[in-house]
């Protein structure tokens, strides 16, 4: 057995982004899901809306939404981000396309991860 002297710090644990996806697809989910955790995010999945209300949190570092979900839109999801975590950035991560999102909230193609890790300030 060895002993590590007591003056030597412990070893630094990697810095772990959150990511809550929101997102009623299982395959697109999985896939941004298992994108994210190989990037060495710590991901919070959610399929409605009452559920990623429930996940909201401040030290989030990142929210993938969906539009189209079983319980309403994901811009519903707006308001109660702006309560609790107002400065964590919002990518809008859907196939609808209806004008109704606000000037200024990031949109990328449902199929671009890599446009995607960009929006979310995760890209290398």
């Amino acid at each position: 057995m060895t002993d590590t002297p007591a003056h030597e710090p412990a070893p630094a644990v990697p810095f772990r982004p959150v990511v809550l996806v929101v997102d009623d697809d299982p395959s697109v989910g999985r896939m941004v899901r298992l994108s994210l955790e190989i990037d060495g995010a710590e991901v919070l999945s959610a399929e409605t809306l009452e559920a990623a209300r429930d996940m909201l949190r401040p030290d989030l570092h990142g929210i993938v939404l969906d539009r189209r979900l079983p319980d309403g839109d994901g811009l519903e999801l707006l308001g109660p981000i702006g309560s609790v975590c107002p400065e964590v950035p919002v990518v809008v991560y859907s196939g609808v396309e209806d004008g109704k999102e606000p000037p200024g909230l990031k949109r990328v193609p449902k199929t671009d991860i890599a446009a995607l890790f960009e929006a979310l300030g995760l890209s290398s």
